[in-house]
């Protein structure tokens, strides 16, 4: 079935959303989402070019409109590092991040329900480097990390891109970056290429 180009803007429009959904889990999803909210933004972002690429066959000026976009997307940095990201992410499961958690005032006597209610079997509350929450204790006498949202007066945990050479960038404003970039060239797709079957 050929499908017109309405619909492949649609799917490529469709697919934005969910990196998009991914970047907000990234931005301020709980520890345990925040990574793969962060492989989600990354492939399902470098995704929306790839659905653009079905419009090739459905309008004669897609092709030399594309090679600009894609020549400018290969001289960018961050743009180059994402698309080489997603490769990793899905060809060997890696993602060199690590998190960083910024305590701004944290009282030793800080009431655990400014966390929200804990979980059954809580038994008291954690802070370390992936973020705040509670011990919970489970029915073979261990006991699990259940982790929950850090309030912002609290304080802030960030994810950060670790580079070979050791250095870092802020995980959040690349990502942002990057799908502000998809969904511009997604916009332009739709003025160029969208108002006919």
């Amino acid at each position: 079935m050929t499908r017109s180009r309405s619909n492949v803007l649609q799917s490529a429009r469709d697919i934005l959303r969910t990196a998009e959904l991914g970047l907000r889990d990234l931005q301020s999803g709980p520890a345990d989402r925040r990574l793969a909210g962060l492989r989600n933004a990354v492939v399902f972002g470098r995704a929306v070019t790839n659905v653009l690429e079905n419009l090739r066959s459905r309008h004669a000026e897609f092709d030399s409109w594309y090679k600009a976009q894609s020549e400018a997307l290969a001289t960018d940095v961050d743009m180059k590092f994402l698309y080489k990201l997603r490769s990793e992410i899905l060809k060997k499961g890696t993602l060199p991040v690590a998190s960083m958690l910024d305590v701004r005032e944290l009282d030793t006597a800080l009431d655990p329900k400014i966390f929200g209610s804990p979980p059954p079997g809580a038994t008291h509350v954690f802070v370390d480097g992936s973020g705040i929450g509670w011990h919970v204790a489970l029915p073979d006498g261990t006991e699990e990390k259940y982790y929950a949202q850090l309030p912002p007066e609290v304080g802030n945990l960030e994810t950060l891109f670790v580079a070979a050479n050791g250095s870092t960038r802020d995980a959040v404003e690349l990502v942002e970056r990057y799908l502000a970039k998809m969904r511009e060239l997604l916009d332009e797709a739709e003025q160029l290429f969208g108002d006919a079957v």
